[in-house]
């Protein structure tokens, strides 16, 4: 999730991206190389050269990550920092596993081909400037892009195994094998080209990519119904409430039950009102629904007792407060009896004047969405 940081910082928008530049981001940059490159590191125009070649090139790696989360319909923002990049949104939702590997691979492709473009550009160019501008943008672009596809968090390729891994891992069985022997007969590769030359830096990355990769496997039973618990929550969200609510519901009711996230608790109450299913949503723990959400779930739960009037004050509350939007079809399913849609709404027209044009407008547009749907 992407929230406003604090502390100073350049901000700024690219084609209406939100872009903002810590401090820390070009402190860490100058300081490389003036411990690395001694007193060539120390001239003002190499300074200035290489703050300037990395800080477009990293924008140059988010923005292609941007455009593929906006493909997708996201509206990412972009925050440089003493860590390097990351682009984030605040959208809710999660991407499939297909479209979250192309967004992390998004950013290295953009990197390698910003670094070819330098290099075809520069290649007529001669002077000793030029040749070290090129060797700079080799490195920057091209090589860091390709360690950056290495299979360790929280690199974009760790992002992609990590994706792979959790799929396999849904899946189970023989597809976590053949994962398993695919990045190991990668790894092999790679150890047959730089092993012999670089054994302790290869059997480094190799520690890390399973350190940080073998936690997204489901080995235990705890595990296993953890990511069933999951799955099914991202069920519910895609809009296959059968699936996800025969998964949750049991463990809802298990001894297990605080094993659902409340997030996901709520969703289920969600699904089992719009499921019409008010015997079990009446069994729910209504503590656990989002504090938002829960004066509506309550209302329809006092509904089917037969609380009508307790309801009542709970959907006109929340609709005079106005943080949670009825989903399309709540007033159907609860106040759908004859007459109590007009009760409701002479309840609300009791209310204080300001609460009252609130809660009026709200249910309206409500039963609008609700009449155009059908």
């Amino acid at each position: 999730m992407y929230g406003r940081q604090r502390g100073p910082a350049l901000r700024f928008r690219v084609f209406g991206t939100p872009v903002r530049i810590g401090l820390g981001f070009p402190i860490t940059i100058v300081g490389v190389p003036l411990l690395l490159f001694g007193e060539h590191g120390r001239d003002p125009w190499f300074l200035s050269a290489w703050l300037l070649l990395v800080t477009v090139s990293v924008l140059v790696h988010e923005a292609g990550h941007v455009t593929a989360l906006r493909a997708y319909g996201f509206s990412p923002a972009v925050s440089l920092n003493v860590f390097g990049g990351l682009t984030t949104t605040a959208n809710p939702g999660r991407l499939p596993a297909f479209r979250s590997i192309l967004v992390s691979l998004a950013g290295p492709a953009a990197g390698i081909a910003f670094g070819f473009t330098i290099e075809s550009a520069l290649i007529p160019i001669a002077g000793q400037q030029v040749e070290w501008l090129r060797a700079a943008s080799w490195m920057v672009n091209i090589w860091w892009s390709v360690v950056n596809l290495l299979p360790i968090m929280p690199l974009d390729g760790g992002h992609v195994v990590r994706e792979l891994v959790e799929a396999a891992s849904r899946r189970r069985g023989a597809t976590i094998a053949w994962l398993i022997v695919g990045i190991l007969a990668v790894y092999g590769g790679v150890w047959a080209l730089l092993g012999t030359s670089y054994t302790p830096w290869v059997l480094l990355v190799f520690a890390l990519m399973v350190l940080t990769n073998v936690r997204s496997f489901a080995f235990t039973s705890r595990q296993r119904k953890q990511q069933d618990i999951t799955i099914a929550h991202e069920q519910l969200m895609d809009g296959n409430l059968r699936g996800g609510v025969d998964t949750l519901l049991p463990v809802a009711m298990s001894a297990d039950t605080r094993m659902i996230p409340d997030s996901a608790y709520t969703t289920l109450a969600w699904a089992l009102l719009h499921e019409r299913r008010f015997h079990e949503l009446s069994l729910l723990d209504p503590t656990r629904f989002h504090p938002h959400h829960r004066p509506l779930l309550d209302g329809a739960t006092a509904w089917y007792r037969g609380d009508v009037s307790g309801a009542m004050m709970l959907v006109s509350d929340a609709l005079s407060d106005g943080r949670v939007t009825p989903p399309d079809g709540y007033f159907a399913r609860v106040f759908g009896r004859l007459g109590e849609l007009d009760r409701l709404a002479h309840h609300i027209a009791g209310l204080p004047v300001d609460a009252s044009n609130v809660a009026a407008t709200r249910l309206r547009t409500g039963l609008a969405a609700a009449q155009a749907a059908a």
